[in-house]
């Protein structure tokens, strides 16, 4: 079995990281593969965040790069 990277989230959540494409990383809940979401990879002050999408655009954006990178 492959061991992915878990994150835990401010919901207190764990998700495992599925893929990171660009600035966004898209996660799934081990425990519930119904669960996912999409954060993007923000560095400020020498530091890298994990911070929510800014709206609905952004989210359709991140799943439409997610699809076409399906298609490679």
């Amino acid at each position: 079995m492959i061991e992915l990277e878990q994150i835990t989230l401010e919901n207190g959540v764990t998700y495992a990281v599925a893929k990171e494409i660009d600035n966004y990383v898209y996660l799934v809940n081990p425990q519930n593969e119904l669960d996912f979401c999409i954060r993007k990879n923000v560095a400020r002050d020498g530091n890298e965040y994990l911070e929510s999408l800014d709206n609905e655009e952004e989210f359709q954006r991140a799943l439409l790069i997610l699809k076409e990178s399906e298609k490679e």
